[in-house]
């Protein structure tokens, strides 16, 4: 996607996440090791645009879980850039409209 869109190259993308229904059993998956280290690699190298947020909302109590066991294989840059919410209406009010 961002290939055809040299200013996305340039500029680099917001990602949005929305967790309503994420489950436990979801979250049983994702706190693999394995898995981990495949997300981190992902979201830092694997991407051929600059992420420069992840706003994650509608986080339920059992997504800190996983984020916390994510964390380390974050490098410092990306944890800076992650930002969880627990509503919807929480994000809107702090992420300024463009």
């Amino acid at each position: 996607m961002g290939a055809r869109w040299p200013a996305t190259q340039v500029h680099g993308v917001v990602i949005l996440i929305d967790l309503t229904g994420f489950s436990w059993r979801q979250a049983v998956h994702m706190v693999r090791p394995s898995f981990l280290r495949q997300a981190a690699r992902f979201l830092q190298a694997s991407t051929p645009v600059r992420v420069k947020a992840v706003h994650i909302y509608n986080e339920p109590g059992i997504f800190s879980t996983v984020y916390t066991a994510l964390r380390p294989f974050l490098k410092q840059k990306m944890v800076d850039r992650v930002s969880l919410y627990a509503v919807f209406l929480l994000f809107v009010r702090i992420y300024p409209s463009h």
